[in-house]
């Protein structure tokens, strides 16, 4: 259970990573990201400068429960136009011991390896007990001026 959460803690994270790839547009802005393994899922990410929150909504556990909405945040070094490291930023808000042993382990790096229209492919890459795991998500920059101004 505690390996499905690292995962899903680490899909979550890095994303919100071929062709000659135009980075500079991934690293400010709105997008939607999704996962297909080991679940679907999809969250928001917010990007300005080198701070990145996300917002990933919950379903309820019980009948008559509201969804509830979790947001992380996380401080991003940018390796080269394409190739980044993000850390769960502590200065924010409190870490989870998950996300204390993801920084811990180093962090997560992102890579662009793919640009459609207004959508950027990236691979994750994370280093847990001696072992790489490595996740893939479509990061989708949202266009609407709205968007932006309201997250």
């Amino acid at each position: 259970m505690k390996n499905i959460f690292l995962c899903l803690l680490i899909y979550v994270s890095f994303f919100s990573f071929g062709q000659e790839t135009n980075c500079p547009g991934f690293k400010e802005g709105v997008f939607t990201v999704s996962v297909e393994k080991p679940s679907p899922l999809t969250w928001r990410v917010v990007r300005a400068g080198s701070k990145q929150r996300e917002f990933l909504t919950v379903e309820a556990n019980k009948p008559g429960e509201e969804p509830s909405t979790i947001i992380q945040y996380g401080t991003i070094t940018w390796l080269d136009d394409c190739f980044y490291k993000i850390l769960f930023d502590d200065t924010i808000a409190p870490l989870t011991n998950e996300q204390k042993f993801i920084n811990n382990s180093g962090g997560v790096y992102g890579e662009v390896i793919k640009i459609i229209d207004n959508c950027y492919f990236v691979e994750a890459t994370t280093a847990l007990d001696g072992k790489q795991y490595k996740m893939q998500a479509k990061m989708c920059k949202e266009q609407t001026q709205q968007s932006t101004s309201n997250s």
